[in-house]
């Protein structure tokens, strides 16, 4: 997979990870997951820009905020978050975790950008969610409503899926679509198209 990157190694959008995910989410009526590994920034920050000009809104959690906020200080192609588009998921027991283990002041900061619930099955046609593992989904998914016909992407940074994953998408009616590596040359086309 082709990485657009500057002499300083700077974590750069995938170009051909994000065409691929705008043609999914443009075909998508109802919410939209990715399923990345949760130390591929490149991924996530791909998503991010594919929720940018898509307008979707970026469903991230609290441990990948705080990565990325941890990240951005040492890398400058990480941007500060336009927080109209990006929330953050967190359980109450999450919350007192980050509070207890790493800063209250930051959790009243992410708690600003908190999405529930309610707001996820009013808006989920618009919301593309970050997931970390295979096990988050079922955590998401058993409150939202109408959840038949949504999406799964799974970037090709992701190892196997396991039976269980598919099976469980299978019965809750959730498209898995895979994004494997393009092809080089295919990819490197891409990449000399433009800039997303």
């Amino acid at each position: 997979m082709v990485k657009k990157r500057d002499e300083t190694n700077a974590v750069k959008v995938d170009v051909a990870l994000f065409c691929r995910i705008e043609n999914v989410l443009r075909s998508s009526e109802n919410i939209v997951f990715i399923l990345t590994s949760p130390d591929d920034i490149a991924g996530v920050l791909t998503a991010y820009k594919v929720s940018l000009k898509s307008g979707r809104i970026f469903v991230i959690d609290i441990d990948t905020a705080y990565a990325l906020d941890k990240r951005r200080k040492t890398s400058k192609n990480i941007p500060e978050f336009d927080w109209r588009n990006v929330r953050i998921r967190f359980t109450p027991d999450q919350a007192d975790a980050f509070s207890a283990n790493v800063s209250s002041k930051l959790l009243y900061h992410y708690n600003s950008g908190k999405i529930n619930i309610f707001e996820i099955n009013k808006k989920k046609e618009h919301i593309l969610v970050l997931l970390r593992e295979e096990t988050d989904l079922p955590d998401i998914v058993k409150d939202v409503r109408g959840v038949s016909g949504a999406c799964v992407i799974c970037t090709a940074r992701v190892d196997n899926l396991t039976d269980k994953f598919k099976n469980y998408c299978t019965a809750k009616g959730i498209r898995v679509e895979r994004l494997v590596p393009l092809d080089p040359v295919a990819a490197e086309g891409k990449e000399n198209a433009g800039n997303p």
